[in-house]
């Protein structure tokens, strides 16, 4: 029976189409909503002005950014007619958020802390008072596809959500007064850790311009859940990271920032920011996933970040990383998984390298 199973667990592998890398890009069609709205972040610079400053102008009026305990948008719903309420995990059976339009509630699962309840009330108040900014800028976008179109409008809500809860204006004054000390923006804007990197990403108003971040999130397997740049960091759409990166060594310090300066093949070089996070909605029996965020730029902004201050640039060797092993043509690698696609491989039955695979140079 075990020869049985194991004869029809490799019959399965082997007709899985992910189990060919050839068939990945035929496959990439699926994936086409997410990478069409990640391109079009990108190619915004994770910046968008419309709802940026419409987000701020709430928050003036309203000193939102002031109001840690979330009071403020409580009436900012109230003024809908909606009611907002906590309820037990078991109640919400594996849902963190739950609009009835019909009962006028917003329904929030216990297992969200203050700063997860805040951001998604204010995600409601994005659909609630500017879903026609949020058509307008859709429209202008053109997205192609109602599956594109819907996940464009949570992202753009999302954004929404994240600017009214960190207002523009004050928020830069915060990191550039702070030199983009994470932590203790978070704990002044009421924001997780999360939440306050990735709108560390946005800052790129033309006239008020912050340092121009690249963000991700990556899994313990290196898969890449979210990933934004304001700058020009070139993340790859397949294949993973490369394991040198310190995004994959916060995981070995749990809840440390782990910082690194990194230099890419073409010899650009960023200085990298990592830790850990833990998502929403974890309990004993189903612990919540952990996984880590990066937040980065070109070196030249380093000396305005209070994580550079212990590192002489001058005399600190970068870590040379590559976008993914199939991409990265960098020889003698022993962190290397697999042959690079546009080389030959070089195979010497004799000798026994440092790295898993050699190829030929070009």
């Amino acid at each position: 029976q075990g020869k049985l199973s194991d004869a029809m667990m490799r019959h399965q592998a082997e007709d899985h189409p992910l189990a060919d890398r050839n068939k990945v890009e035929v496959l990439a069609q699926i994936a086409k909503p997410v990478e069409q709205v990640r391109d079009w972040f990108y190619d915004n610079r994770n910046y968008i002005d419309a709802l940026d400053r419409a987000a701020e102008g709430v928050a003036d009026r309203n000193k939102l950014h002031r109001d840690e305990s979330g009071m403020a948008l409580h009436g900012l719903l109230a003024a809908h007619n909606i009611r907002v309420r906590r309820l037990p995990a078991s109640v919400m059976a594996g849902s963190l958020r739950r609009y009835d339009p019909h009962r006028k509630e917003l329904l929030l699962s216990e297992l969200l802390d203050l700063a997860s309840r805040r951001f998604q009330m204010a995600v409601l108040l994005a659909r609630l008072d500017h879903q026609d900014l949020i058509d307008q800028v859709m429209l202008d976008a053109k997205f192609e596809g109602e599956s594109t179109r819907s996940l464009a409008r949570v992202s753009l809500s999302n954004y929404f959500a994240a600017a009214l809860l960190m207002p523009y204006r004050p928020f830069l004054a915060a990191c550039e007064s702070e030199r983009y000390d994470i932590e203790l923006i978070g704990h002044r804007f009421g924001t997780s850790f999360e939440q306050t990197t990735h709108r560390m990403s946005t800052l790129q108003r033309p006239e008020a311009r912050g340092i121009p971040f690249y963000f991700v999130r990556v899994d313990r397997a290196g898969n890449v859940s979210k990933r934004f740049s304001a700058g020009r960091f070139p993340f790859s759409r397949f294949g993973g990271t490369c394991p040198l990166w310190n995004i994959h060594g916060a995981f070995e310090t749990p809840g440390q920032i782990q910082t690194q300066l990194i230099r890419m093949p073409e010899g650009a070089r960023y200085f990298s920011i990592a830790r850990t996070v833990t998502r929403a909605g974890g309990s004993f029996a189903a612990p919540a996933p952990r996984l880590a965020v990066g937040l980065g730029c070109d070196v030249a902004f380093a000396p305005r970040l209070i994580y550079a201050d212990a590192i002489d640039q001058d005399r600190t060797e970068p870590t040379e990383i590559g976008l993914n092993c199939f991409l990265c043509e960098r020889q003698n690698c022993a962190s290397r998984a697999q042959a690079p696609i546009n080389r030959n491989l070089a195979v010497n039955e004799l000798e026994r390298s440092v790295a898993l695979f050699s190829f030929e140079a070009e």
